[in-house]
């Protein structure tokens, strides 16, 4: 059985505009932005939300 992996990663850039928006909301908050997992990943008094 072959799987058809051609469009496994069409949607990874889908929502880079609303994700970006999303970040600069989370910015200015007191949030603090880190990298976990090789992800942004985002903490209030050293705990993820």
């Amino acid at each position: 059985m072959q799987v058809d992996e051609k469009h496994k990663w069409d949607k990874v850039n889908q929502w880079e505009e609303e994700l970006d928006y999303l970040k600069t909301i989370l910015l200015q908050t007191e949030l603090v932005e880190t990298t976990k997992w090789g992800g942004p990943t985002y903490t209030y008094n050293g705990k993820n939300v």
